[in-house]
């Protein structure tokens, strides 16, 4: 149970890095 929610936040983590990353860019990528 433990290791599926460090994946899960994992990603969660990627994912607002890659938002930051789009923010910063002026472009959005999904």
């Amino acid at each position: 149970m433990e290791e599926v929610l460090s994946q899960i936040s994992i990603v969660h983590i990627l994912n607002k890095q890659k938002a930051l990353c789009a923010e910063y860019s002026g472009t959005l990528f999904y």
